[in-house]
């Protein structure tokens, strides 16, 4: 026989037996047919009541209105799926709703619902973006969410937008891959004319027809009239709402951002910590703001993969363990460059201290030494870690700085920066002190002089040129053990940061100019480094009389490089758009951009028991916004209580009782 067709053969054989494993059944129409009733069950649905009908394994899906044939509460309708399906069917009213589920067979009749249970508040919730600030004639995205009622199995709905201007925009809204709610609904819509408006969101499930809202504040300003100051306020408070939108995009499911190849810890430190920074904590109603569910997802991801050290004798701090517990806490974090905790813990760390809660208890982690234990006990474990980890190295030139590991054979800044910001944030925010850190801060000295160059430029390790990356970073070791801005070694570093400003690179510079690329990790550094000494920030370079405004240049750099999804681009040092991201938002600060001034009119003069009517059309806002509310007190009768004012509107009139 020939050996080529044998194996033809066989093959085919061989295929024939494979192939009746692999066959499905395929979806085919099925029949449904009932009728909806009122509470009594005996009472049929008025003419054009709304129900659907869903198959929870095939996905199909018909809505539709009562008053199939004579009844008025018949329905029929056509579904797809095969036998053994789950399928429910819903219908409701405004003041009442029903269910009834069934396993499909066939083509069906009599499947009837019965409405007899009130239609109470909806139990869907609805939050909307923050209040945003942006320009007449500018695209924006206007965005929000929705968490389904408990009870809604379909997860289907459809969305409105009103934007109180006279239009709208209305669709489809399901839910997000994966997180089991529709995350992001979200239309461009473009105002053409200045004020203060409020634009609503309102969806409306399929699955029982109830809806909720909810209302943002948009501030719309005419560029034209703006001071060059008021248009940069408006620009940065614009630039951080789009910036913490696009963070809010990038998380995963289980609560975890990526940064700088799949460092997990550090990117979901550093994104919690550039909500909170923005107001956005934890401790905030999720009813009131849209972040701080994502927030809170972000720190429980956190406190799930602290792990636990034990910890031992230092040889020039003694052992570390200022609680007496035995043991510090600290995260693995294994991105493409390996496993680095001396840079994650601290990141990580600085993000549990920027929720502002000392006091809240873990729901996640270790059974003995996380879970259950409050956020300042967990975060002086994980200091204890840090002050562990750091560098003995002998005693030589690397001594008391910290590297890739713990008590590594060298010391560099780029990585001692931040177990100095971790343990001076851990001590200015949440009063966490003791003489061990002391000693960590004698031993940190020695690295600080050991690495700092004569033209007062830091390098990145104990010898080499200076950078402005690792001399941002030389400052914040600085001011964690104490230099202030009349320490000749802070002096020198903002010499060097001065002289070397507009080297036109992004190493050992920050950016090539004016908008080429940046190192965000080097104007993060150089922010903390000047904004942390004492007694006060560094406004300008160099010290002590200097007239550079450096975060002004800061500012506009991040402006003018920002994209249009609210992300900046992956810059110098290993930047990515996450991390980056997450540097530009930490920087920039909110602006109070202008304000109301009330005119009551002119000073006028009444008799006893006459009518004084007050004119308050002459009230304005110093950044051009229309005024949308007046509140008169006119006698302090009861305090100054603006929930209980004595008038309202432009225009008030008092009767004068009393002489005075």
């Amino acid at each position: 026989m020939n050996k080529g067709i044998t194996n033809t053969i066989l093959a085919i054989a061989i295929v024939t037996a494979i192939l009746p494993v692999c066959t499905q059944a395929i979806p085919i129409p099925h029949g449904i047919a009932g009728t909806v009733y009122l509470s009594d069950g005996v009472t049929q649905a008025p003419l054009g009541t709304s129900f659907n009908v869903t198959d929870t394994t095939s996905g199909d899906y018909i809505a539709g209105t009562t008053g199939a044939g004579p009844d008025s509460g018949a329905y029929s309708v056509v579904v797809n799926g095969t036998d053994g399906d789950t399928v429910i069917v819903a219908a409701w009213t405004a003041t009442h709703h029903g269910t009834t589920t069934v396993t499909l067979s066939g083509d069906m009749t009599g499947i009837d619902v019965v409405m007899n249970t009130p239609s109470g508040p909806s139990a869907m919730r609805m939050n909307v973006m923050p209040e945003y600030h942006t320009f007449t004639g500018t695209s924006n995205i206007i965005w929000g969410n929705c968490h389904w009622d408990p009870a809604d199995t379909v997860h289907t709905g459809t969305y409105n937008w009103t934007f109180d201007d006279g239009t709208s925009a209305t669709g489809a809204v399901s839910d997000t891959a994966g997180w089991g709610h529709a995350r992001y609904i979200s239309v461009t819509h473009t105002y053409t004319g200045e004020g203060v408006y409020y634009a609503t969101l309102t969806v409306t499930a399929d699955f029982d027809g109830s809806s909720d809202s909810d209302t943002v504040k948009i501030n719309v300003y005419n560029a034209s009239t703006l001071t060059a100051e008021q248009l940069e306020d408006v620009k940065v408070n614009k630039s951080i709402e789009d910036g913490l939108r696009c963070l809010y995009n990038r998380q995963y499911t289980d609560g975890k951002w990526n940064a700088c190849g799949g460092y997990y810890i550090a990117g979901t430190g550093k994104a919690v910590l550039a909500f909170e920074n923005h107001g956005h904590i934890p401790s905030k109603d999720i009813n009131e703001d849209i972040y701080a569910e994502y927030v809170q997802m972000g720190l429980d991801y956190l406190f799930g993969h602290l792990s636990v050290q034990t910890l031992s004798n230092q040889s020039y701090i003694g052992n570390p363990d200022t609680n007496g517990n035995g043991i510090g806490l600290y995260w693995h974090d294994s991105g493409k460059y390996g496993d680095r905790p001396p840079y994650s813990v601290p990141i990580a760390m600085i993000g549990i201290i920027g929720s502002l809660t000392p006091d809240a208890t873990a729901t996640t982690g270790d059974a003995t030494y996380v879970n259950g234990r409050t956020y300042h006990n967990i975060t002086r474990d994980i200091c204890d870690y840090i002050a562990w980890a750091q560098n003995e190295a002998g005693g030589g030139v690397y001594r008391g700085g910290w590297r890739y590991s713990p008590n590594c054979r060298d010391s560099d800044n780029s990585v001692s920066q931040w177990p100095a910001l971790g343990l001076l944030e851990a001590e200015k925010r949440w009063s966490i002190t003791a003489p061990a850190y002391e000693l960590v801060k004698d031993e940190l000295e020695r690295w600080a002089n050991n690495s700092q160059n004569a033209d007062g430029g830091f390098s990145y390790g104990h010898s080499g040129s200076s950078k402005i990356a690792m001399t941002g970073a030389g400052l914040i070791i600085l001011d964690y053990i104490g230099a202030d801005t009349t320490d000749p070694r802070v002096i020198s570093a903002t010499s060097y940061l001065n002289n070397t400003w507009d080297v036109n690179n992004a190493d050992p510079g920050w950016r090539i100019k004016p908008y080429g690329t940046g190192s965000f990790y080097a104007m993060y550094g150089v922010y903390k480094g000047c904004l942390e000494t004492e007694p006060s920030p560094i406004v300008y370079l160099p010290l002590p009389d200097g007239t550079r405004d450096w975060y002004a240049d800061f500012v506009d750099y991040l402006l003018n490089t920002q994209t249009t999804d609210g992300c900046w681009p992956a810059g110098a040092a290993h930047g990515d758009v996450n991390l980056d991201t997450m540097w530009a938002i930490l920087i920039l600060s909110p602006a109070v951009i202008g304000g109301p001034v009330a005119d009551a009119g002119s000073d006028q003069y009444v008799s006893v028991h006459k009518s004084v009517t007050f004119d308050g059309s002459g009230s304005y806002h110093t950044a051009g916004l229309n005024l949308i509310e007046y509140l008169w007190d006119l006698d302090a009768s009861d305090g100054v209580n603006w929930n209980n004012p004595d008038a309202s509107g432009k225009i008030a009139i008092h009767s004068v009782v009393t002489e005075k």
